[in-house]
């Protein structure tokens, strides 16, 4: 919706004057209310400084012009409220800079293109009551979205809409894994590698102390090799001990 109010002053043509100075002193200026992420604003003299485009509400027919989306340095599109229909073009992932992206209320179908997860800029995004169907695209820009954003598209599914994909249904089988049976057979092996060992601990520990016990000869072997020994540590530390005070 644009509002134009001009201010002209005398113009030259109109004066009856025959000298009149031949420069106009007239000002033109626009008043434009320009519909942006969801909201309407009302630009003045920086309206040339916007770089979107609204075409909301005035029953336009069609798909979406190709040529759209060669305007690199597009910030905004506002299509909503119109009568568009056909598929959204792949190309329109080509519009890095924008920010504002409304198609609501129209009659585009298909797929909703993965190409709009890489617009990184993209900060507002309304899709809803069209004919969109398959799964809604996954990336940054497009996790963060509401439900509002997709609604009123039946076809739809993933995330955030409740309706689940073909595919992505729970098995309601439960089904052993391999992965369950190798650890059974770990927890079995380790229970025998545990019992082995004390076993096997039990048998030497208790076998040496009877023959120990049995046998004199053994026994009075065994601790003459440990007074041996007692004495050779205590020699060698003594020596060790010396030599070091030599030094200090």
């Amino acid at each position: 919706m644009i509002r134009k109010e001009t201010d002209v002053a005398e113009h030259p043509y109109n004066r009856t004057d025959a000298f009149a100075p031949t420069a106009s002193r007239s000002s033109y200026f626009d008043n434009v209310v320009a519909r942006w992420k969801g909201q309407e604003f009302e630009y003045g003299r920086n309206f040339v400084y916007l770089k979107m485009i609204d075409l909301s509400s005035n029953e336009l027919t069609g798909e979406i012009p190709i040529g759209i989306t060669r305007l690199l340095e597009l910030k905004g599109l506002n299509l909503s409220e119109n009568r568009f229909e056909g598929k959204v073009p792949l190309e329109i992932g080509q519009l890095k800079q924008l920010e504002c992206l409304d198609l609501s209320a129209n009659k585009f179908s298909g797929e909703i293109p993965q190409s709009l997860s890489g617009l990184n800029f993209l900060a507002y995004l309304n899709l809803s009551h069209n004919n969109f169907s398959g799964r809604i695209p996954s990336g940054t820009q497009l996790d963060g979205l509401g439900i509002s954003t997709y609604e009123g598209n039946t076809e739809l599914c993933g995330k955030p809409l409740p309706n689940i994909c073909p595919g992505d249904e729970p098995s309601d089988i439960f089904q052993p894994s391999l992965n369950e049976s190798e650890v059974e057979d770990d927890n079995e092996y380790e229970r025998w590698l545990y019992v082995s060992a004390v076993v096997g601990f039990s048998s030497t520990f208790w076998g040496f102390i009877g023959t120990l016990v049995l046998n004199r000869r053994w026994r009075h072997a065994y601790f003459l090799f440990l007074e041996n020994l007692k004495e050779k540590i205590y020699v060698a530390t003594t020596v060790r001990i010396n030599k070091l005070q030599r030094r200090i």
